[in-house]
């Protein structure tokens, strides 16, 4: 089929009856010329026009898709100059400066605080510090209020020991005693924390860091096969 290309206007044999050009250096030539800006097939509002700008590091003289002009403050024509000029300017752009900065700030639910937290976490965050959560566990989450509570079926000893003012109390006692049973100078990591004075007849000397004492799980066994 003998057709004219619509770029060279040279007379050729067509394969196809849609051919319009005798080669592919025609098919380029032509929609270079004619197939740019708003008659370009992919053309949105002309978002994607190159036009000239300044990349902000190095002064250069740059072409970009409008696009990305209007997305961005700032322009440069690589990697490498985008990379030195936040090198430089690391303080402006970093913290709360910076345009994907997105903290907010909340009040602590323990003890009113105002902390900062993402603003996707807003509304799971709900403490400042762990200390506070464990603060907040401890008086929300106490005998009958916790999700296990079985009617109070633990012993009062188990109940105690569990307690974090007892594991304070504990820490506090072996620190002192420089994690050394006070009985035999052993250093073994079977210690224990030893009420001098009992608890079921000194209940308020529980937590008493004076009242307690470094031993080790033996001679904490032979202190109590005296009594």
């Amino acid at each position: 089929m003998l057709k004219i290309c619509k770029n060279c206007n040279k007379e050729y044999n067509a394969r196809k009856s849609k051919q319009n050009f005798c080669s592919r250096k025609c098919t380029y030539e032509y929609r270079s010329k004619y197939l740019v800006g708003e008659n370009a097939c992919n053309y949105k509002n002309g978002n994607r026009t190159k036009v000239k700008t300044i990349c902000d590091y190095c002064g250069k003289e740059i072409l970009k898709e409008k696009q990305f002009i209007d997305k961005w403050n700032k322009n440069f024509c690589n990697r490498n100059c985008q990379i030195e000029y936040y090198k430089l300017h690391s303080k402006e752009v970093s913290g709360e400066n910076s345009p994907r900065y997105s903290q907010v700030e909340v009040s602590c639910e323990q003890c009113g605080k105002l902390f900062k937290t993402y603003y996707s976490t807003r509304d799971k965050a709900k403490f400042c510090s762990k200390k506070c959560r464990n603060d907040w566990q401890s008086q929300m989450m106490l005998g009958y209020k916790h999700y296990n509570w079985h009617g109070g079926k633990t012993n009062w000893k188990s109940s105690m020991m569990a307690k974090r003012e007892y594991k304070n109390w504990r820490e506090q006692v072996l620190k002192r005693d420089d994690y050394t049973c006070q009985k035999c100078g052993n250093k073994t990591n079977l210690l224990h924390a030893h009420h001098k004075k009992d608890v079921v007849h000194y209940p308020e000397l529980i937590f008493d860091v004076d009242n307690g004492l470094t031993l080790c799980s033996k001679c904490h066994a032979k202190e109590h096969s005296k009594k």
